[in-house]
């Protein structure tokens, strides 16, 4: 068994001492290059991945433990390459969480009322048209022209320009319209 000594304290080498010592274990930085695919590092991104490593490495190396400089770095590096992965893998996986898929939102959209008059009970389907009778009722002529217009999928403002009116009009019609919807609704929920 031979004997290992421990090594000169890192603080006490100076820089090209260091890059010395770092370059005879170059040959294993580029084993693990080869092994192993980082998405978006370059060549000096994993350089100085392995200088961590070589450092951090440098730092905790306990000759007393009888194992060589070259293993325990050797280690060191694999551990900390696997973590770049880890990272790489787990951000890969988060990164689809916040995306919004456009085509799903229009195909929501475009079918939202085929989906909503499907998914009522019969109860809940003459609930609804009884509403929207008592509703229609209740409105002046202008509130149920905007009322109409507005299925048809006009904007206000549209509105007004086809009936020649100021805009303001229009939308209070609208506002009148909504509250009386609203108010039909707040005594259908007390019954």
């Amino acid at each position: 068994m031979r004997m290992l000594k421990p090594l000169k304290k890192i603080e006490a080498m100076s820089d090209t001492e260091l890059a010395n010592q770092f370059a005879r274990f170059r040959p294993l930085l580029n084993r693990y290059r080869r092994k192993y695919y980082f998405v978006d590092y370059d060549k000096e991104d994993i350089e100085q991945e392995a200088w961590i490593a070589f450092v951090e490495s440098y730092r905790t190396y306990n000759y007393e433990l009888n194992i060589t400089f070259a293993s325990y770095y050797n280690k060191v590096l694999r551990n900390h390459l696997n973590s770049v992965l880890r990272y790489q893998n787990a951000y890969k996986r988060t990164s689809n969480i916040d995306k919004v898929s456009w085509d799903l939102i229009e195909e929501e959209t475009s079918d939202y009322n085929v989906r909503f008059v499907n998914q009522q009970t019969p109860v809940d389907e003459v609930i609804s048209k009884e509403l929207v009778k008592t509703l229609l009722l209740s409105l002046s002529q202008l509130e149920l022209t905007v009322f109409k217009e507005l299925q048809t999928g006009k904007s206000i403002q549209e509105i007004a320009q086809m009936m020649q009116l100021p805009e303001k009009k229009v939308k209070n019609a609208y506002d009148r319209m909504m509250k009386k919807k609203n108010l039909l609704l707040e005594s259908m929920k007390e019954s």
